[in-house]
C-alpha cells in the first residue's frame, strides 16, 4: 500500500495536550483533496500548534507507527515515520470499509499508545482522531527550566522559587544561569513563582510569574531570555536634617527623596508619597531645595488629579538614571510633630486559589495585612478600619496611625498587557475583604493586581488567573452540568440533537463548540435557537439538514466557522437569523425552499451591529415565492453589516409574483458588500429589482459601503430594475456607491429599466460609479439612465492590472482582494477553490 495519513492524526494532541491547542483543517486544493479509485480512499495529515502564552512542555513526537486491521482481518503495517512532519507529508491509500486503527509513538521518548475503529468511506473526509496514553501508564511529568536575568552586574542576587511543594533558593551573578530540574510532577496546571531579592535583604526586586502544564510522561521545558531586573526603582528618604532637635523650620529644614529602582506606571509615571505631620503641613516635592536661595515655586513637581486627593508623578524617560534625582519636601508650619511616610508601612495581600479559575463569576477571599515598620526596621502589626478607611494601632481603632490619611483599594485586571477590566473589592463592616472577578475566556491566563494607595504611594501585589480549560462531549451535557464547561466536543448525531434541545433554554455564551467528526443529523434534530458562543466546525461536515429554518435559528453575537453543511431547509444553510455575530470560512450545500421572506444560502437576515458574514461559500440552489433572497443573504437590514470575500455558485430562482429584491450575493443590502463573486444564474422571472450581486443597495453616506470591489459572471432576468452589479440603487437621502466591480453576465429585463451595472437610480442622496467594466455583449448602458453627475462604466473586458490600479489606490487598510483571471473574466482573489 502507498502511505498516507490522516487529517487529524494529530488531533491527538488537541486532546492529549490540550494547551497547545494543535487544531486541524481539511485541504480543498485538487492536491489533497480525497481521492477514490479502484475502491481506495486518500487521507491526509496537517498540523498547527496555536498557544505559546504559558509555559508548555516541549513535545518531541517520534518513531511513529500506524498500523490497522481491515473487517477484523489481520493487523498490517500502513505508514511508520521517524518524526511528525515526515509522517505528515506521506500519502496512504487504503480499502474502503470498517477498520480498526493503532498509532504508537514516543513523546518525548516515553512510549504512547491510542486504537479506535472508523468506517472510510470512498467520498468525504476521512479523519482519524486519536487520544494517545503512555502505554506505560505513569501519571507524572516533569519540568526542565532555564533563565538568564539582566541586572547590575557587581550584585549577586537571592532567588527564591515556588512551584507546587517545591521551593529551592539559589544564589546567582546577573548574566548566570539559573536552571532547575523539578520532578516528579503531577499531571496539572502550576502556578510558577520566582522572586529576585537584592543579596541579604528581605526587599522583592523583581518577581517572574507563570503558569507551568505538566503532561504525563512529558518534560516541560521552558528557556526565558533577559528577564530585566534594571527597570525596576525603589524609593528611599535620605538627608533629614534640623537645626534644634525635633523642631522643624522650613526655613532651614531639608527632607530629599532618593531614588533607587522601582517600575513606572503605564504611562511611564512614578507615584510621590506624601507625607504627614501630627502639626506640620506638607507643601508637596520640589526638584529645588526650598531652603536655597534660587529656590522657585515653580520647581513644584507635576500634579494629578484634583484637590484633596491630587498626587505628585514625576515622568520616568527612556535612558534617565533616576539615582541622580533628588527631590525635595517643603513644609508651610513651624511645629513640632512625628513625621509620617508612605515607606513607613508594609502592605501584604493574599487571595483564595489565586492561580486557577472557572470560567464563570467568582468571590475570592482577600487578606489584607498592614504592618508599621518602626525605627529599629521591626515590624507591628496594624489595622484597617473599614469604616473610616484608615490605618490604626490597636484593633479598637482608637489609635490612628496617621489621622485624616485613607486607603484606597482597586483590583484591574489584565490579559497579557491589556486592562480587562476593574474587578470589584467589597469589604463587610468586620473586615472580611472579597474580590468579585468576572466570567472570563478559556484558556487566558489573566493578571490580577490588587493595589492599595496610601499617603501617595501604590502598594500592590499580582496574582494569576489562568482559566481553567474544562471539555465534555456534548452527548454528555445536561442543564445540570452546563455551567461546569466551557468547551464541548461534538463526536456524533447524538450530540447535536443534546445541542439543540439544551439550546432552548441556554445560549452558549462564552462557550466553545468544536465538531470533531463529519456528523450526520436525524429526524430528532431542530434548528439550535439563540447563539452566543463560537461554533467551530473544525473543517468537518454536517449533513442531514432536512426541512429546519437552517442549522440555527439565531446567532446573536456568537461565531460560526469552519463548517460545511449539506441538505434542504426553509431559510438559509447556516443561521436564519444573525444578529450581531459572525460567520466565516462556511460553505452551504444546502437546497433552500422559502415560502416566507428573507432566504439565503448562509444567512435569511443580518440584523444589528458587527454582523459579519466573510469568505463564505454557497454551493446550493435558492428558491422562493417571496422576495428578499440571495445568494449569502437574504437581507442585510443594518448599515454595520459587512458580506466579505463571499462566493455564491448557486442558481438562485424566485417563483413568485411580487415583492422582488433578490441577488446573487444579497437580496437587499444596506451595508457593505465586497470581494464577492457570484458565478450562479439569478432567475427573477416576472419580478423586479434583481442585481448580480445585490437586488437593492443603499448605503448611509459613506464611500466605504455599497457594492465594492465585486464581479458578476452569470446571467440576470427579470422584469425591470435588473442590473449586472445590482437591479436598483433607491432609498430617500441614501447614497449609492458602486465601485471598482465587474461584470460578465447577460442582463434581461422583460419590461425596462436594465443595465450591466446598474439597473435603475431612484436615491436622492449622492451617486457614485466609478472605475466599473462590462462585457460589451451583457447590456445597452452600463448605468440605466445616469445623471450628469454620474459616472458611467466601461464596456469592456479590463486586464489584472486595470482592475488593480483603484485597489492598489485604496487599500491602505488592505480590506480590498486583488483581482485575477478566471476563465477569462477578471474575479478578485478570495481564494475559492472553483
Amino acid at each position: 500500500m502507498k502511505n498516507k495519513i490522516s487529517s487529524t492524526i494529530f488531533k491527538l494532541l488537541s486532546i492529549l495536550f490540550l494547551p497547545l491547542l494543535f487544531s486541524c483543517s481539511n485541504l480543498t486544493d485538487d492536491s489533497s483533496a480525497l481521492k477514490s479509485k479502484n475502491g481506495l480512499a486518500t487521507i491526509k495529515v496537517d498540523v498547527e500548534n496555536t498557544d505559546a502564552r504559558t509555559i508548555l512542555p516541549a513535545i518531541e513526537i517520534t518513531d511513529l507507527a500506524l498500523t490497522g486491521k481491515y473487517e477484523s482481518g489481520s493487523e498490517e503495517s500502513l505508514a511508520t515515520a521517524q518524526t511528525l512532519d515526515e509522517m505528515s507529508s506521506k500519502e496512504i491509500e487504503i480499502q474502503t470499509g470498517n477498520w480498526e486503527f493503532t498509532l504508537a509513538a514516543k513523546v518525548s521518548g516515553t512510549a504512547y499508545t491510542a486504537t479506535i475503529t472508523k468506517d472510510i468511506e470512498s467520498q468525504g473526509e476521512n479523519s482519524l482522531n486519536f487520544t494517545l496514553e503512555p502505554a506505560s501508564g505513569t501519571t507524572k511529568g516533569s519540568l526542565d527550566f532555564s533563565m538568564t536575568f539582566t541586572g547590575n552586574d557587581s550584585e549577586q542576587y537571592t532567588i527564591k522559587v515556588s512551584l507546587a511543594s517545591f521551593s529551592p533558593t539559589y544564589e546567582k551573578n546577573a548574566g548566570e544561569k539559573l536552571e532547575f530540574y523539578l520532578s516528579p510532577l503531577e499531571e496539572g496546571s502550576y502556578p510558577l513563582k520566582i522572586d529576585f531579592y537584592a543579596k541579604d535583604t528581605s526587599e522583592i526586586l523583581n518577581t517572574y510569574q507563570s503558569i507551568v502544564r505538566i503532561k504525563k510522561g512529558v518534560t516541560t521545558r521552558a528557556e526565558v531570555t533577559n528577564f530585566n531586573l534594571n527597570d525596576i526603582y525603589s524609593i528611599s528618604y535620605e538627608n533629614f536634617e534640623t537645626e534644634s532637635g525635633d523642631t522643624l523650620d522650613p526655613e532651614t529644614s531639608v527632607m530629599t527623596l532618593k531614588f533607587s529602582r522601582k517600575s513606572g506606571d503605564s504611562d511611564g509615571y512614578i507615584a510621590l508619597p506624601k507625607l504627614t505631620n501630627s502639626e506640620l503641613t506638607f507643601s508637596g516635592w520640589y526638584t529645588k531645595n526650598p531652603a536655597a536661595s534660587d529656590f522657585e515655586e515653580s520647581s513644584k513637581v507635576e500634579e494629578f488629579g484634583t484637590a484633596p486627593d491630587t498626587v505628585q508623578k514625576i515622568k520616568v524617560t527612556e535612558n534617565q538614571n533616576l539615582k541622580d534625582l533628588t527631590l525635595y519636601a517643603k513644609w508651610l508650619m513651624n511645629t513640632s510633630g512625628t513625621i509620617h511616610t508612605a515607606l513607613d508601612y508594609e502592605f501584604n495581600f493574599a487571595i483564595d486559589s489565586p492561580f486557577l479559575a472557572l470560567p464563570a463569576q467568582k468571590d475570592y477571599g482577600l487578606t489584607f495585612t498592614p504592618k508599621q515598620i518602626e525605627a529599629d526596621n521591626t515590624k507591628t502589626q496594624i489595622y484597617y478600619n473599614p469604616a473610616d478607611k484608615e490605618l490604626y494601632k490597636d484593633s479598637a481603632f482608637t489609635k490612628p496611625c496617621a489621622s485624616g490619611e485613607k486607603i484606597t483599594f482597586s483590583a484591574p485586571l489584565y490579559c497579557e498587557s491589556k486592562k480587562v477590566t476593574d474587578c470589584t473589592i467589597s469589604i463587610s463592616t468586620t473586615g472580611e475583604f472579597l474580590v468579585t472577578v468576572p466570567a472570563l475566556i478559556y484558556d487566558e491566563v489573566y493578571t490580577l493586581k490588587i493595589s492599595a494607595l496610601y499617603l501617595g504611594l501604590l502598594y500592590d501585589a499580582e496574582f494569576k488567573l489562568a482559566v481553567s480549560k474544562t471539555e465534555i462531549d456534548a452527548a454528555e451535557l445536561t442543564t445540570a452540568n452546563y455551567s461546569s464547561f466551557t468547551e464541548i466536543s461534538i463526536t456524533n448525531t447524538a450530540g447535536m440533537n443534546i445541542l439543540s434541545t439544551i439550546s432552548e433554554s441556554k445560549d452558549f455564551s462564552g462557550k466553545k463548540i468544536i465538531l470533531e467528526n463529519d456528523v450526520e443529523l436525524d429526524s430528532s434534530f431542530v434548528a439550535i435557537s439563540t447563539f452566543k458562543g463560537t461554533f467551530d466546525g473544525n473543517d468537518k461536515t454536517i449533513s442531514g439538514l432536512n426541512g429546519q429554518v437552517a442549522l440555527f435559528q439565531t446567532v446573536s453575537g456568537g461565531t460560526v466557522k469552519n463548517l460545511t453543511i449539506e441538505g434542504t431547509s426553509t431559510k438559509a444553510g447556516i443561521v436564519s437569523n444573525l444578529q450581531g455575530g459572525l460567520i466565516e470560512g462556511c460553505t452551504s450545500r444546502v437546497s433552500v425552499t422559502g415560502t416566507e421572506i428573507y432566504v439565503g444560502g448562509i444567512a435569511g437576515i443580518m440584523n444589528g451591529t458587527n454582523t459579519t458574514i466573510r469568505n463564505c461559500a454557497n454551493e446550493g440552489t435558492i428558491t422562493s415565492s417571496k422576495g428578499y433572497l440571495g445568494g449569502i443573504a437574504g437581507r442585510e437590514s443594518s448599515a454595520r453589516s459587512i458580506i466579505d470575500s463571499c462566493v455564491n455558485k448557486g442558481t438562485i430562482t424566485y417563483t413568485g409574483s411580487s415583492y422582488g429584491l433578490m441577488g446573487g450575493i444579497c437580496g437587499s443590502a444596506f451595508g457593505i458588500i465586497r470581494n464577492c463573486i457570484n458565478a450562479g444564474e439569478v432567475n427573477g422571472g416576472g419580478t423586479s429589482e434583481v442585481g448580480g450581486i445585490a437586488g437593492c443597495t443603499h448605503c448611509p453616506g459613506n464611500y466605504g459601503f455599497g457594492v465594492i470591489n465585486c464581479a458578476n459572471l452569470n446571467s440576470v432576468t427579470g422584469s425591470k430594475n435588473i442590473g449586472g452589479l445590482a437591479g436598483i440603487g433607491d432609498g430617500s437621502d441614501y447614497d449609492v456607491n458602486i465601485i471598482n466591480c465587474y461584470n460578465a453576465g447577460a442582463i434581461t429585463a422583460s419590461s425596462s429599466s436594465n443595465g450591466a451595472i446598474l439597473g435603475s437610480v431612484t436615491a436622492s442622496g449622492t451617486c457614485i460609479f466609478t472605475h466599473n467594466y462590462y462585457k460589451p455583449e451583457t447590456a445597452s448602458v452600463g448605468v440605466y439612465e445616469k445623471t450628469d453627475s454620474e459616472s458611467d462604466s466601461t464596456s469592456s473586458i479590463p486586464s489584472e492590472a486595470e482592475m488593480n490600479t483603484w485597489v492598489n489606490s485604496n487599500n491602505s487598510s488592505g480590506i480590498y482582494k486583488t483581482w485575477t483571471i478566471k476563465d477569462g473574466n477578471p474575479v478578485p482573489d478570495v481564494g475559492y477553490n472553483w
